[in-house]
């Protein structure tokens, strides 16, 4: 793996996501009610984000158009019930999916980006981590850019030296704003980057 490939697209994501003055003010008005309403949210609900799977969509959504990702579309999530907490899936491409944790107050808990078998790792990672890098800003959106997705380079630089130590697994994790991120590289996994609050 590249790591200089890397930091460069996390230069572009995090430029990207800082963008000019005027599209910060443009938003910076909903991003202030919104983010009032997660903290206070936080407040009272133990161990979610404090937001709905749409809510979280539509976040991303309108972050990822911000950064010149162009129009995406958020069509909800398929939520599947279990008996603890529901979950959902997405297929990202061939090789990257996304999965979500929901409590069952309907507040999502959990985040999980997934790279499995793939011919192209390094393009894999790369949108892995930029889809990552969103996730970590809609999630703490009072935080600067360098804050949450900025973590998330060394966090997998990290977790790859101990796969290549160990030549089996590799783990990182860190905290930030109350929210664990955590990179898993293993033989019989793949490659993995989650999102969950903090104990």
């Amino acid at each position: 793996m590249k790591y200089g490939l890397l930091v460069g697209l996390m230069t572009l994501v995090l430029v990207g996501c800082g963008s000019s003055e005027e599209a910060t003010q443009s938003t910076e008005t909903a991003q202030i009610a919104d983010t009032n309403t997660v903290q206070e949210k936080k407040a009272t609900q133990d161990k979610t984000f404090g937001i709905t799977p749409d809510e979280y969509g539509k976040r991303f959504v309108a972050l990822a158009k911000e950064i010149g990702l162009g129009d995406m579309q958020w069509g909800g999530v398929d939520i599947q019930e279990g008996s603890v907490n529901d979950i959902f899936t997405m297929s990202l491409s061939d090789t990257i999916a996304k999965t979500g944790t929901v409590d069952k107050n309907g507040e999502l808990k959990g985040i999980t980006y997934i790279i499995g078998k793939t011919d192209d790792l390094e393009g894999d990672m790369m949108g892995m981590i930029m889809m990552a890098a969103i996730t970590a800003r809609v999630l703490s959106p009072e935080l600067a850019a360098e804050e949450t997705g900025g973590k998330l380079v060394p966090l997998m630089t990290k977790a790859m030296d101990e796969f290549k130590k160990n030549n089996d697994k590799g783990n990182a994790k860190l905290v930030v704003d109350g929210i664990q991120y955590s990179a898993m590289v293993s033989k019989a996994v793949g490659i993995w980057v989650s999102f969950e609050p903090a104990e």
